[in-house]
């Protein structure tokens, strides 16, 4: 199988939601405590609350980006959950 490296524009507010939800799932798989989790997930967490009112904009504005997102988290979580490497 081929692989390619391309560059792509993301959505910065959709992908700190995103990305939290899929250092969450990888952190509860490891089967880290509540303590640790919570630790090392509130910088996420407090980015992805800063942003979230802004996500509408980001749809709005540039809808391509936001599904570029989407599916790039959405395949890590896919991964996440299904018990792939945690890099």
């Amino acid at each position: 199988m081929a692989i390619e490296k391309r560059e792509v524009e993301i959505a910065k507010e959709v992908d700190d939601v995103a990305k939290l939800l899929v250092d969450l799932v990888k952190d509860i798989k490891d089967g880290k405590d509540v303590a640790a989790i919570t630790s090392e997930n509130l910088p996420g967490l407090i980015a992805a609350i800063d942003g979230v009112n802004q996500v509408s904009a980001e749809i709005a504005s540039n809808r391509k980006a936001v599904l570029s997102t989407v599916g790039a988290r959405a395949g890590e979580l896919a991964d996440a959950f299904l018990g792939g490497s945690s890099s």
